[in-house]
């Protein structure tokens, strides 16, 4: 598997963007552009870039994760409420992000999400087990 950073990469950076512009309102986006957004998450991806260098692969956010599932945990996870209340917080001059409410708001959806994934799998192996009974 690949690190997120080259999972994700401009799929990542176009979403997170996208979610920051639309929820930072015509006052925000007068003085703010959307390339200025797109470079920050950039900057963003090079970072992990660096961090991941000096993982193993098994120790890579999403190594055990399908490039479809990794984008539709994060699609769930950066389209709450809570979520895009923090990435706004910077452009709304209310500070940093609170990493605290992040991770919180990571760990639900991913508690939510591997529970639809597991019964999905449960119904694939069960209909695969049927297919091959005669």
């Amino acid at each position: 598997m690949e690190p997120v950073a080259a999972i994700l990469g401009s799929w990542a950076i176009s979403k997170v963007a996208d979610t920051v512009w639309s929820g930072a309102g015509t006052q925000v986006q007068g003085w703010l552009k959307r390339t200025d957004v797109e470079q920050a998450m950039g900057a963003a991806k090079r970072a992990v870039q660096q961090w991941e260098k000096d993982l193993s692969p098994p120790q890579y956010l999403f190594f055990h994760c399908e490039e479809r599932l990794a984008h539709q945990f994060l699609d769930r996870v950066l389209t709450t409420a809570i979520v895009q209340e923090e990435l706004l917080r910077p452009l709304q001059h209310e500070g940093q992000p609170d990493l605290s409410v992040l991770i919180d708001a990571f760990e639900q959806v991913a508690a939510r999400f591997a529970a639809v994934v597991s019964v999905t799998l449960e119904i694939q192996n069960q209909f695969n087990e049927l297919r091959f009974v005669d």
